[in-house]
């Protein structure tokens, strides 16, 4: 892990430990889940039962019940002096994130997405960014063909900075071969201004707009979840009144487990 204030110092001293049954309750669970997955027919298909997927599945036939892993979903210990955590599998980073925060740590390494797991990571979906700092400077560089973009990517391999700004992460995002963004961004102590993503305006569309903004770690961290990227769109609840609406407690994404196939493509591009 990483202190979230942008450096390698150690993070917020003694540990923060759960309860003493914490890890006794863990290894049960394993016994049981192995147990379960003993009792599987040889041959059988296995999957886990999961309420919610991040990923697309086009798969036929009947499916099987699933192996329970609700118990694998939550963080057992964070120690800020060793800036570790014990974490069952089936974790969301949005939990693991959350947990580590309160503390002045964030795992060095988050996907975009709140609701990937940790077990889902690991085995390649796919982990996009890191960062660490208590706000985000976001700049914001359009290309006009492929060839300079992929200069300018050279050059933060480089020397880490892009046009004279450092570039403590980059993103890249493509709408067409003749209109392509990166994004650097740098730790910052400061915030002349914050954006909110997580309600009427939309990331993506952001970076079409003005060349510079500020989020906070938490939403930089998640900058892409409320949208999905983009595949809130086919779902009409890019429409300002629907959002304005929407209930803050309700994400767009929590209504979208049965349609996701829908969204394999970007109307606009790719990120």
């Amino acid at each position: 892990m990483t202190d979230a204030t942008g450096t390698r110092n150690p993070g917020a001293a003694g540990a923060a430990p759960a309860p003493r049954d914490g890890l006794g309750a863990h290894r049960a669970a394993v016994a049981l889940l192995r147990s379960a997955y003993a009792a599987i027919p040889p041959g059988s298909p296995v999957r886990l039962a999961k309420r919610t997927s991040n990923l697309f599945r086009f798969g036929g036939g009947r499916p099987s019940a699933g192996l329970d892993v609700s118990a694998f979903g939550r963080v057992l210990r964070v120690d800020p002096a060793a800036r570790t955590a014990v974490v069952g599998g089936m974790t969301t980073y949005e939990d693991l994130a959350d947990a580590t925060l309160r503390h002045g740590l964030m795992p060095l390494v988050v996907p975009q997405l709140k609701t990937i797991t940790l077990g889902g990571a690991v085995t390649g979906l796919g982990i996009e960014s890191s960062s660490a700092a208590p706000f985000v400077h976001l700049r914001h560089f359009r290309y006009e063909n492929p060839d300079a973009c992929m200069a300018a990517v050279a050059q933060i391999a480089q020397d880490g900075t892009l046009s004279g700004h450092r570039a403590d992460f980059v993103d890249g995002t493509a709408f067409s071969l003749n209109e392509m963004y990166l994004t650097v961004g740098a730790f910052s102590e400061v915030a002349p201004w914050l954006s909110d993503y997580t309600r009427e305006r939309i990331y993506y569309q952001s970076i079409r707009g003005p060349k510079e903004d500020f989020l906070t770690i938490r939403d930089y961290l998640w900058r892409w979840d409320t949208d999905w990227f983009w595949c809130s769109r086919p779902f009409g609840v890019q429409n300002p009144v629907i959002r304005r609406a929407w209930p803050r407690r309700r994400t767009w994404r929590s209504r979208w487990s049965g349609v996701r196939s829908s969204c394999a493509s970007s109307p606009t591009g790719w990120a």
